[in-house]
Formats: C-alpha cells, structure tokens, sequence
C-alpha cells in the first residue's frame, strides 16, 4: 500500500511539472536536440573555406547540443530561440561568425562569448533585446562587424568597443538608443561605417568622432536630431555618404563641415531646413566631390547666389516638394550640375538668369503655378537642355535661340529620368521614395535606370510601384508624390485613380459626413448599416440588430438562421471583414454583399441565445448558450435535457438511472397508498361519512393540478427575474430549490443520447397509452382470475367477492391513469394538429414573403409532407377527446345523480362554517368506489362539475397548443374562462368542504390575475421586476397552502393514530372532520 501511494505521488508531481511551461534555462541535456552526427539535425560541412554548422529556419526553441569545435561559422538564425547558453560556445574558440538574427533573444549571457577569440562577424538582428552586459565583447579582438538592428536597445555599454581595433562596420538601426557614450569609439579607430538610422538620438556627445577619422559611412535619419554643430562632427575628415534625413533641423551652420571633405551622396531631405546658409559647401575654400545632393521635402523658400558653391562635381540635385518661391541668379553656378529636380514648389515668375549653365542636361518645374519665364533666365543654357513645366498657367511661352526642348506635364505625360545603373542605387532607391517609379534599361551593352513619375491619380509606394488612389475619400491632382490627398470631410471618390478635388462629392445618405471618408463612402451614422462599402447605409429598425460598425450583428436574446437558399454566410463573413479593414489592404472583390438578409427572431429563453462576440467574423452567425441548438436555440443539445425551459447538463449515467428508478417506486408507492387508504375505508365502513386522508390529499392534488395545466408552466419566469435588493437572497434560494426538485424527473435522454421525445413521438405515446392501460388492466384481472378460480383451496361462495374488488382496483386504476394523462394526451394530439404549425419569416425586406412552418411544439420538426399522416391520424385521434369527458358523463349520470333532487338539509351558500353538513347520503345513489375521486369533493347536485372542469382545461389547452399565448382568441378565451368559471364557483359553490371552495376560488383569481398581466396588458419595463416577483410569490404562496393544509390533514391522522383513546387531543387538528 505504501509503494502504491509513493508510485502515485510520484505521477502527481510528474503530471504537474509538465503543465507548467517549460524554462530554456532548466531544460535537461537530454531534451537539446543534436546539432551534428549521425542524428544531427544541422546541416554541418566544409562551405567554402569555412566549416560551418547551420542550424537556420529549424523553429528551434533549444540550442542544438554538441555543436563541433572546429566549426568556424555557427548560423541559429530564424529559430525561436528565447534564451542562450552561456558555455554553448565554450569549446567553438575557432569560430568566425555567429549569427543569431531573427530569434527572440531577451537577453545575452555575458560570458556567452568568452571564449570566441577569432570572432569577426556578430549578427544579432531582428531579437527583442533590450540591453546586452558590460564586457560581453570583451574577449573578441578581432571583432570587424556586428549588427545589431531591429531590437529594443536603448542603451550600450561604454566598453561594449573597447580595444576593437579591427572593427569597420556597425550597424544598430531601428533601436531605441537615445544616448551615445563620448567612448564608444575610442579605442576603435578603424570604423568606416556607422548606420544609426531609426533611433531617438538628438545629438553626438562632443568629440564622439575624434578617433574614427576613417569613418567614411556615416546615416543617421530617423531620429530626434534639431541641430547640427561644427563640433558635432569633428574628427571626421572624409565622408562618402552622409545622411541625416527625416530628422527635425531647421538651421545649418555655415561652417558645418568644416575641416571634412564631403563625396558620394550627402542627405539631408525631410527635414525643416528653411535655407541654405552661405558658405555651407565652401568653408574649407576648397571644392568637395559631391555628386548628389537630396534636399527636398524640407521648408526651403528661396535660393541664393553662389547657394551651392564649392559643389564643383554636383550632377544630380533635390529641391522638389519644398516652398521655393524666389530664384537668385547665379544659383547654380561654379557647378556641373545636369539634373535639377525642383517640381512641386511655390514658382511663379522665373526672371533671374538662373539656369545659366551649359553643363544642365534637365530641369524639372512642373508641379509649379510658373506663370512667366524671362529669356534672361534660359540665357547661356545649353541647346539639347529639356525643361519640363505646367503649361497651363504660362501668360508666354519661353523663347530662346540657345532654347529649343521645352515640355509640357500634363495627365498625359510625364517626363522620364534616365541615368546609368551602375553606382546610382541610391539615386534609384530615392526617387522610388519620392513618388518615381523605376525601370531597368539596356543601351548599347550600357545598363539604364529610367525613372517615371506617377501621374495624377497615383502614387508611389517607396518600392518602385505607382498604385492607383483608391476610392474612397483620396484623389491626387499632383504627379510625383508619395501618397494621395484627403478629400474634404463628408466627401468620396466613387472610382480609384481620382485625379481632381472636383470628383470628391458628397457621401450618401445615411453616412456621418462630419467626418473623413478614408476608405469607404464615409461610415455609417449611430445605427445604421450598408451591404456595399461605397454605398448608403440604412436605418436599422428591426429588433435584436446591433448596427456598431457599419453591419448587422445579433444581440443577446435573439436568432437568425442563414441556411436557406437566398442567404449567404460565407459571403456576408467576407462583407463584414471587409469592413473590419479600415485601411487600403481591403479586398476589393468583397466589398458589397448581394445575397439577403435572415430575418430576426426573439428566442423564447432570451438566456438560450447568447451570441457572444457576435460582431466578429467568426461568431457573427450567432452563437447558442452551452446545452442549447436548433432553431431559436429551443431545443437540447447531447447529454442536456430540458427542465423549467431551460437545458441542464444530464448527470452521471448510473445516477441518472438510479433516479429514475427512485421517481417511479415513489408514484407507485404514492399510488398504493391512496388506493390502501381507500380501501381501508370501506372496509371500516362509513359509520360517521368522514372522508379518509386519500380523499383529502387526491382531492387537493387534482385541484391544484387543474390549476397548473390551465396557466402553464409552472415556474417559466422563475429565470427571467432581475431579483434585487432584498429579495435577492429569496431569489437565489427559490431558484436553487426550483431545481434540485425537478432535476429528480425522469430524463430519458440522459440514459440514452439518441432517444429524445419529440412531439412524433409524444402523439404515439399519447395513442398507445390509453390502450395500453386497458390491456394490462384486463389482462391482469383475467389471470387473477383464473388462478383465484383454479386455487382449490378458495371456497366458492369467496370468489365472486373477491372477483369485485378486484374488479373495482382495476376500473380505479384504469381511471385514475386516464384522467390524470388525459389533459397531456390532448396536448399530444393538438400538437400535431397542422393548426399548431407556427410560420417565421425568413428574409429582411424581401420584395416577396417567404416564411417557413415549423411545429410549435418541436421547432425541428418542419410542417411539411412529412407530417401529412401524423395530421390526418390527429384529426382522427379527436374521437378519443370527445369519447372519454362524454363516458364519464354518462356514467357519472348514471351513479352520481342524486335520486331526489330535494336534500334534506338546506343548502347552506355560505363557505364560513367548515362543520356544516350540506346532504345526508340516505338519499343518494350508491356510487362505485372506483368513480368516487370524480364526485366525491363535491355535491350531489353538482356531479357533472368535474367534466366541466375538465371540458375548460381541455378547451384552454387547445387554444394554447394550436394558437400560442400571445394570441388575441386565446387571450380572450382564457380571461372569459377565467371569470365565467369565477363566477359560476362564487354564484353556486359546487364543493363540499369550505376550504376546496376557496382554493378553487382563489386558483380562479389568480388565473385571471396571470392572464391578465402576462398576456392582457402590456407591461412597461420600470415594472418588470414588481410584476414578476408578484407572479413568484403568488404562485409561492399556492404551493404553501396546498402543502400546508395537507400537512395539516397528515398530522391530524397520525395523531388520530397514535392517540385513539386520548380525549384531551387538540379539538382544533379534528376540526375538519
């Protein structure tokens, strides 16, 4: 027994450890998979002259164990590493790279390098680090290139280059760095390349640069830079490629770059920079080798002489998307420039001689309102020059014997640059940036880029693409531009490619038009919804929709079903996602949904329909409550049945059939008792006409039930109250007890998964069983009696007797289970009636209703052909309901009626005095035992009252069953029966005891209260919670008369029994007999 426990503690804390996410950190040797050898899951061999281990693209979330000390380059990128070792490298001292790029690398060990003496290349990109410790480099000397881009460093340790006297290269791109160490770099002094570019850095310590005189690459865009010193850069002395673009300057110094001879390409586009200081290129007094030189997209307004001198080499300049408005002459002079690029400034009179350079091969200055160009200002230009400008605003056209190529850019045309591929990516890659689309060109054995700017109605994508402004509130009217113009708010563009203010109008009906349109016609107003992106939206007036976000959803408490033909949920799914994606990454086949709309329907058990999240895609067909499904989420789903309306998990098998078992011994028992009971009676004789305590309880019982079949369920809005304050508690309490009691009912579903009684199977039931019971009935009393006549030891003269009350059992069980499954019968049988078919509409405005008719009773049985015998076998199963209420007529007339109608005592109308005796039974038939529960409770004139009850029951019944509550005859019908039958109990007082008189008054009263207020009269919301709580107490109080009055009734006779001979009893236990 202990080695059994140990064994089973031993399973817990193994089982335990395994739910818990495993740390990379604590995993076993064991679990690593192997980096080579025969089960080496890397690729490992010669590459080259490197001897490689590559683990890349494998998603492992371990280092590989064993990885081979001779390997020289290690690759772990594009795993999902989350943490490293710090010995993995510990015997890899040959290893010349590492790259680690693409992981989710937190953190790194400080010893992790340790060990890497001949380390040259360190890639660590694309990981979510966010800080890396002092002196992990520290024992790699040989160090030439680490990257470190596109993590969350925000700060470097000052030693983290310390003694690198080999390392060029560095790049930490796209990071959070907001300070530089003045050390970074000072004892490193062969760095050629520095990429900084997307970082918070708002300025270089003073003398960052001192020791990287070599420093030859140096991009610094995207970041907080506002100003720039001398000193900024100092130590710096031979620049090829500067970039501090996308920053925030607005002022250069002039001696900016002093002492530093500028080549290749310097950047300084998109910033504030409003001029160019004099002197700014030519403060060494020496020419510099700059080639291209990008300053548009910055706040420029004018150009002035000698602006760019000391530029001797400059070919290619940016001015464009800038506000330059006045031109000095000279501008470009002491320069070779050929290419300038000014388009989309403020131009409107050119009278300077500005362009006056025979080296200009272009020049761009479209996108200008130019009305006027002096010929002094094309004077000295060279004869093959082209000018490409807006025409439609030029009060002249430019004339020049030197001057002959001038274009005019229109919709129609646009110009194209052309330059050679070879050592002009930059120049590609920015004009791409810049609203240019390129294409590459082959001449005479010569590779050409020809660059193209989008015309108006596009836009470039900053990767070479022109895309058309899609519809929407979005129009371009500009060529050569990176994004679309916004039309005015409450304004839409119905086509793409919009190239005028003029095509934006007005959004449709329906839609906000205080807002901007962006990718749709405008958004719908407060609800309201649409079917076509770009089209109205519409009121939303149909109950249980939530219109939020442009679409119809479903709220709680409420179905639709999209399985008929004319609707469409795939369709719709792909609509609404559609509108989900605000942005321009829509897909423009699923912007409208054609197919129609289901119609809405209230669920009976608004708790049923719970529809959570149903504004999202993937719940937006409405979701059932755990337990529920079909139609209006009604019925059960699988190991569910149904109790008070509502779907209950079944329990345990076993238990389930234990209870059944249980349920059926107690109504037997029950049973037993009250035919025991009744039977002692008569055989004790009647000397005094007392009735026994069987006659009390099934006489209350019957009325009771009465009452309940007539006003329907019986505790159906237990769960819709909204119990507060303090009868909260009771609340709780009386749903709790509600359903503990009825969860002891038989469930024949729980004991087998597909047997479920539906209303098919319900009228079958209700057909056989009326059968079933007289078959059993005669067939125990032949065999009965045939053994009481084939027993030799039963003397003659003792059978006949016996025969007859056996006889008498027999017609008292056969009536009693008629009568009691009489009412349910009916209810079967005007089930299947097809006026108990309810129709539902299936389409939101549709031109043409289409409805389909389900049953009432069973939502998954369709009223179709398929019911056509069950209709006909209903209609014929009528007889059944006529028969049975007039046999019992018949007989009760025959043993019931009183033999003189004129009684001995006078009746007595009042209901006050429970000891008055109403009839002496001298003079009244002698009335069979087994027919006695029918008569018995009331008086001998009143004999057919029982059949009349029992005719309102049967008629409300149908009424219910084949029109539902909520119609206007059943409406009337209940209330007029409700007070006819009231009136008729008050006018006449048919029954016996006083007491049944006023319960059966009082069941009357609150049958016409309920009807009334549930059906009758509509109630408003404030009062919901008043009138339920009365509805609950009222039937509250019903339950505690019935039962308390019968447990009064059963401790008057145990005390009758147990104290026969004591004359002191309580008088008051006996007063009813």
């Amino acid at each position: 027994m202990k080695s059994f426990c140990l064994w089973c503690l031993l399973l817990i804390v193994v089982l335990s450890m395994s739910v818990v996410k495993n740390d990379p950190i604590t995993i076993s040797e064991s679990s690593q998979p192997e980096a080579c050898g025969p089960d080496g899951v890397c690729k490992c061999g010669w590459a080259i002259k490197f001897y490689q281990v590559n683990c890349k693209g494998r998603s492992y979330q371990v280092v590989p164990k064993d990885i081979l000390p001779n390997a020289t380059k290690i690759v772990l990128s594009d795993n999902s590493l989350e943490y490293i070792p710090g010995d993995v490298f510990r015997y890899t001292t040959d290893v010349n790279t590492v790259n680690l790029t693409r992981n989710r690398l937190t953190e790194l060990p400080k010893e992790l390098f340790a060990t890497t003496v001949h380390l040259e290349r360190l890639l660590i990109s694309h990981n979510l680090l966010t800080k890396l410790p002092a002196g992990i480099l520290a024992n790699t000397p040989r160090l030439k290139a680490i990257e470190l881009s596109s993590n969350q460093l925000s700060t470097l340790p000052d030693d983290l280059f310390e003694n690198k006297s080999f390392l060029a290269t560095v790049i930490l791109c796209k990071n959070k760095l907001h300070k530089l160490s003045p050390r970074m770099f000072s004892t490193a002094p062969k760095v050629t390349t520095l990429f900084l570019g997307t970082n918070k850095i708002s300025k270089f310590p003073d003398q960052f640069f001192k020791a990287t005189s070599k420093l030859s690459y140096l991009s610094v865009p995207k970041n907080n830079f506002s100003n720039l010193y001398q000193s900024s850069l100092a130590g710096l002395t031979n620049i090829n490629y500067m970039s501090f673009a996308w920053n925030n300057l607005s002022v250069l110094p002039g001696d900016l770059f002093r002492g530093l001879h500028l080549n290749g390409s310097i950047d300084l586009s998109h910033n504030r920079i409003t001029e160019i200081p004099q002197g700014l290129f030519s403060s060494n007094h020496r020419n510099h080798d700059v080639q291209v030189l990008y300053l548009q997209g910055n706040n420029l307004t004018s150009l002035r002489s000698n602006s760019f001198k000391g530029l001797h080499r400059l070919k290619y300049i940016f001015l464009n998307n800038n506000n330059i408005s006045r031109l000095e002459s000279n501008v470009f002079n002491d320069t070779r420039i050929q290419y300038i690029y000014m388009f989309g400034n403020a131009l409107e009179n050119i009278t300077q001689n500005v362009f006056g350079n025979r080296y200009i091969n272009e020049i761009h200055l479209y996108e200008n309102e130019i009305q006027s160009i002096s010929e002094i200002a094309l004077r000295g230009m060279s004869r093959n020059i082209n000018l490409f400008l807006n025409c439609n605003k030029l009060n002249k056209i430019p004339w020049s014997s030197d001057f002959t190529n001038m274009s005019c850019v229109n919709s129609h045309f646009v110009p194209n640059i052309t330059f050679k591929y070879h050592n002009n990516t930059k120049l590609r890659l920015t004009l791409q940036k810049e609203g240019f689309v390129c294409t590459k060109t082959l001449q005479k054995n010569t590779s050409y880029v020809s660059c193209q700017p989008c015309p108006p109605g596009k836009y470039g994508n900053s990767h070479g693409n022109c895309l058309p402004c899609q519809k929407g509130g979005f129009y371009q009217d500009k060529i050569g531009y990176r994004r679309c113009k916004k039309c005015h708010e409450g304004t839409f563009v119905n086509t793409s490619s919009a190239s005028s203010l003029d095509q934006c109008r007005v959004c449709p009906e329906g839609t906000d038009q205080t807002k901007l349109a962006n990718y749709r016609a405008c958004f719908c107003k407060t609800n309201y919804s649409r079917i076509n992106r770009f089209m109205e939206c519409s009121f939303c007036f149909e109950e249980g929709i939530n219109c939020s976000f442009d679409y119809k959803f479903l709220r709680p408490g409420y179905y639709w079903n999209w399985s008929f033909p004319l609707t469409n949920m795939t369709a719709y799914a792909q609509f609404v996602t559609n509108l989900q994606t605000i942005d321009s990454s829509y897909d423009n086949s699923t912007i409208e949904y054609r197919g129609l709309m289901p119609y809405v329907q209230k669920c009976p058990n608004s708790e049923s329909c719970l529809n959570r999240e149903s504004h999202t895609v993937e719940a937006l067909e409405g979701t059932c409550s755990d337990g529920y499904r079909g139609w209006l989420c009604y019925q059960c789903q699988s190991r569910y049945y149904r109790v008070l309306n509502t779907c209950r998990p079944c329990p345990n098998h076993w238990w389930a059939i234990l209870e059944t078992i249980v349920v059926i011994l107690l109504f037997c028992g029950f049973l037993s008792f009250l035919i025991w009971r009744s039977k002692d009676k008569k055989e004790n004789g009647t000397k005094n006409d007392k009735r026994s305590l069987a006659d009390k309880v099934s006489s209350r019982m019957k009325i009771a039930l009465g009452f309940y079949q007539v006003v329907g369920e019986l505790f159906d809005s237990m769960h819709e109250i909204n119990w507060v304050g303090p009868l909260s508690v009771v609340g709780k309490f009386l749903s709790f007890r509600n359903i503990n009691i009825f969860e002891l009912f038989i469930r024949p579903r729980c004991l087998k998964d597909n047997f479920v009684i539906d209303s098919k199977l319900e009228f079958k039931i209700a057909l056989t069983l009326p059968v079933f019971v007289l078959a059993t009935a005669l067939l125990v009393y032949h065999i009965c009696k045939l053994v009481m006549m084939f027993n030799k030891s039963q003397k003659p003269f003792a059978i006949q007797p016996r025969l007859n009350k056996l006889k008498s059992r027999v017609y008292s069980f056969i009536l009693l289970l008629l009568f009691v499954t009489y009412t349910p019968t009916c209810d079967a049988i005007f089930a299947l009636f097809p006026e108990a078919c309810k129709s539902f509409n299936l389409y939101q405005n549709s031109t043409k209703t289409i409805k389909i008719k389900l049953l009432r009773s069973d939502f998954d049985l369709p009223c179709d052909d398929s019911l056509y015998i069950y209709h006909i076998s209903a209609y014929f199963a009528t007889i059944y309901v006529i028969t049975f209420p007039c046999t019992l007529l018949f007989v009760l007339r025959k043993y019931c009626k009183t033999t003189d109608s004129k009684p001995v005592v006078q009746r007595d109308n009042s209901v006050c005095h429970e000891r008055t005796r109403l009839l002496r039974n001298a003079d009244q038939a002698t009335v069979p035992f087994w027919m006695k529960f029918l008569c018995e409770n009331y008086k001998p004139r009143f004999w057919y009252w029982e059949i009349i009850e029992l005719a309102r029951k049967v008629t409300q019944t149908a009424l219910v069953t084949l029109r539902g509550w909520d119609d206007a005859l059943t409406i009337l019908s209940t209330i007029g029966l409700s007070v006819l039958f009231l009136t008729l109990h008050a006018k006449f007082s048919p029954m016996k005891i006083p007491f049944e008189q006023r319960l059966q008054v009082m069941f009357s009263l609150s049958a016409i209260f309920i009807n009334i207020l549930i059906v009758a009269v509509k109630i408003p919301p404030e009062y919901g919670v008043l009138i339920s709580t009365l509805l609950i107490l009222l039937n509250l109080i019903i339950l505690l008369i019935i039962t308390g009055e019968m447990a009064l009734g059963i401790l008057r006779f145990v005390r009758k029994k147990c104290f026969r001979n004591n004359s002191s009893l309580d008088p008051i236990l006996y007063a009813d007999e």
